[in-house]
């Protein structure tokens, strides 16, 4: 903002490339993604529901594709907990061939159209 004769104004109008993008709540379902295209044509996936998340384990065993069986809580706020919001950080419990054990995202399923999470 800038300030014009003790008036604060703003420098410019809003433009349509300063825009932000819209949020998508990736729960837990059917898998679903939205295609959107950026600037320079560049195309991003937002993934709107998620079924499935690759998991590292602890033990160094290699990544697997692990069903999500819920999404146990969201620490950045108790609001997205509330709603089964997954972001990153969120912690969920995924099924390994009849095995539950609990994981954190690391990635951005609403950026990137994938989920990976880490053993917990």
């Amino acid at each position: 903002m800038v300030q014009y004769h003790g008036r604060i104004t703003r420098a410019g109008k809003k433009r349509s490339y300063a825009m932000g993008g819209e949020f998508p709540d990736t729960k837990v379902g059917e898998t679903k993604k939205k295609t959107i295209r950026e600037r320079s044509g560049s195309i991003k996936e937002k993934m709107v529901y998620a079924q499935y998340a690759n998991v590292m384990f602890k033990n160094g065993a290699k990544p697997k594709k692990c069903k999500i069986v819920s999404m146990v809580s969201n620490p950045v706020s108790a609001d997205l907990t509330r709603r089964k919001v997954i972001t990153r950080g969120a912690v969920i419990e995924v099924d390994d061939g009849g095995k539950n054990f609990k994981a954190k995202v690391t990635s951005r399923p609403g950026q990137v159209g994938a989920i990976s999470a880490v053993e917990q």
